[in-house]
């Protein structure tokens, strides 16, 4: 019986932080998506429109720290859940912003939500996950945030030439639309999702940057005369072909980890995306600004994407410790389950032949030979214990 209810918290957990995963990026996608129309309707030109970006990206990065602190020291689920509560209402205000300062603030906030969800997030994950699945069960979260991208841009660029009622514009209407939405994951997570023992903090930030410059590419369409349908399928193609890499990837990844363990998922991790490049259309709304903004797309990924490439090289060296202290880790908080932990009489407990001492921080196999792959030195040589956890 308690495994069963375990087993379904596990799946609508892992159903709603996907979920949230998906509307997140929807959420970033939206106002890219509506540049030239809010522009219009606020008086801002494509600089303006940026730092509103640019305000949102800070803020995040900001945040992330104390979104870290929040999702290690209580409850993640309703971790997420708070956040989807807080970018759902600052959604609100930015559709409602009859200003540019009152937009810029609004959407500040909302950089507070979006930050707050996705420590969280890959941590319950992580948690969820074991090292046969792993890699599959960030894939289908990888995906979701594709989609989502999909969704935010399809919602914001298909209602933006509407009107709702002939009072309330388009745009408008599609970011209620998606705070309503958000505020229904932010009740159905703080309801139904839960937290388990483990915490795992992983978190992402090397993915974003190059993908940043996407943000004025439906700009750029729209400016070269490109109607609202064909806008809406050229973006979408690159993130559809993005979420279905990634589940592949995901799935991929597992298995190269077992055959490969310190370098498969990093050389799998290690990606060469190719940036848009301007193709000359003669039906050009604003042919300099459209040249003038193909340009710095162009630019604007090239240089992060050389970076994220160095960055990843960087996990050949920094990887195999973090992946053996990690499994040291689990080893030991699987032997504080048993019947012999910490609390207990005696200070030793048995795990999988391993006897791990969790007041010594000591692991030794009395077998003679390692079962923990990749885990080197924990053999116990003529009566003497090594320990593990340097």
């Amino acid at each position: 019986m308690g495994g069963g209810t375990a087993g379904r918290q596990r799946q609508w957990t892992l159903a709603l932080v996907t979920v949230a995963a998906l509307l997140e990026s929807a959420d970033q996608a939206l106002l890219p998506a509506v540049y030239r129309e809010v522009g219009a309707a606020l008086g801002a030109s494509p600089t303006a429109l940026g730092s509103i970006t640019l305000c949102r990206v800070l803020i995040m990065a900001v945040s992330y720290p104390l979104a870290t602190c929040a999702a290690a020291r209580h409850d993640r689920a309703r971790v997420v859940a708070a956040g989807a509560f807080l970018w759902s209402v600052a959604t609100v205000l930015v559709g409602v912003s009859g200003t540019f300062l009152q937009m810029a603030i609004a959407r500040g906030f909302n950089g507070v939500g979006l930050a707050l969800v996705l420590p969280a997030i890959f941590s319950l994950v992580a948690d969820y996950s074991d090292d046969a699945t792993r890699g599959a069960a960030f894939g289908w979260v990888q995906m979701a945030q594709c989609l989502g991208y999909v969704l935010g841009r399809s919602l914001g660029l298909l209602l933006a030439p509407t009107t709702f009622l002939g009072v309330i514009p388009g745009w408008r209407l599609a970011f209620h639309a998606l705070a309503l939405v958000s505020l229904l994951l932010a009740a159905l997570t703080w309801l139904l999702a839960a937290d388990p023992r483990p915490r795992s903090i992983i978190t992402k930030a090397t993915s974003g940057p190059p993908w940043a410059a996407f943000d004025f590419v439906a700009m750029w369409l729209e400016l070269e005369g490109f109607t609202h349908w064909e806008t809406t399928l050229l973006t979408n193609l690159s993130s559809l072909a993005n979420a279905l890499g990634s589940l592949f990837a995901g799935f991929v990844g597992d298995p190269l980890a077992r055959r490969f363990p310190n370098a498969g998922r990093v050389a799998l991790a290690r990606r060469f995306p190719n940036g848009p490049t301007a193709s000359g259309t003669s039906a050009a709304a604003d042919r300099k600004n459209a040249d003038a903004l193909g340009k710095a797309v162009f630019a604007e990924i090239a240089v992060p994407v050389t970076i994220c490439c160095l960055t990843y090289s960087a996990l050949y060296w920094t990887y195999p410790e973090d992946r053996r202290r990690a499994q040291m880790d689990a080893l030991q908080a699987e032997a504080e389950e048993q019947d012999g932990d910490c609390e207990s009489t005696s200070s030793v407990a048995t795990v999988d032949g391993y006897k791990v001492d969790c007041r010594m921080n000591r692991a030794y196999n009395y077998n003679f030979k390692s079962r923990i792959p990749g885990v080197t030195g924990i053999q116990k040589n003529q009566g003497e214990e090594t320990n593990m956890l340097r």
